[in-house]
């Protein structure tokens, strides 16, 4: 089994050096943008209001 690999060395920055912010480091990992990942999060009611209706509905199989 390989070696773990560190989130340094994995993405080539460390968060702490960057004033510890580790959304910026996710966001250049995923190749979205901060205010991506922001609306992303904000719409999450919404996904969750969708999918709970989804299972609510009968199957058309």
């Amino acid at each position: 089994m390989p070696e773990p690999v560190s989130w340094e060395r994995q993405t080539g920055a460390d968060p702490a050096a960057s004033g510890g912010d580790g959304l910026s480091v996710l966001c250049r990992i995923l190749a979205v943008s901060r205010s991506g990942f922001y609306r992303w999060t904000a719409n999450e009611p919404g996904r969750q209001d969708r999918a709970v209706a989804e299972d609510a509905s009968p199957s058309r199989s």
